[in-house]
């Protein structure tokens, strides 16, 4: 197997595990200051990928700004936004517009953020909707609306990977 291909497959994998790590720290088993530093650098690396398609370059814009966003350091929001904008533009699918949205809603942008969140919601497999909702909970509440925030809420899953209870 040739470097180039055996430091692809590596890639890939370190890839999957980051995304792991992350939907992981979301579900609640949270990942430290480092991990998700070291996590920001590997996405940072990524996006400096010569061979990288619009496609690739989309995702991993949007993998970094969605980690900015989790870092949660209001210096890392200006970058988030700019990255976010660009992947939302060349990739509108659910789980991009949900970044999007989120970003958004960190630059206290709520009713444009909260509109995007809503409307990826419909399209998100359910292991991903949790920090969705926690963002639309955090538009709602700044909007004024708690109840439609407490809803919100309560619609996040109490154990990863399985869907909400649809009872009341």
């Amino acid at each position: 197997m040739a470097d180039e291909e055996i430091e692809s497959l590596s890639a890939i994998s370190a890839h999957d595990e980051m995304a792991r790590r992350i939907g992981a720290h979301v579900a609640g088993e949270t990942m430290s200051d480092r991990e998700l530093q070291d996590t920001r650098e590997f996405f940072v690396q990524r996006l400096e990928h010569p061979g990288l398609e619009e496609a690739g370059r989309a995702l991993e814009s949007n993998n970094l700004a969605a980690i900015n966003v989790i870092i949660g350091d209001s210096g890392l929001l200006e970058e988030a936004d700019r990255l976010s904008r660009f992947a939302y533009e060349q990739l509108p699918i659910p789980e991009v517009m949900s970044t999007r949205g989120s970003v958004l809603v960190a630059m206290g942008k709520y009713r444009e953020g909260l509109e995007l969140l809503q409307q990826a919601l419909g399209g998100l497999r359910p292991d991903h909707r949790d920090a969705t909702n926690a963002s639309v909970a955090v538009a709602q509440l700044h909007l004024g609306d708690v109840f439609a925030a407490r809803t919100s809420m309560a619609q996040m899953e109490t154990e990863p990977n399985l869907p909400a209870s649809k009872e009341a």
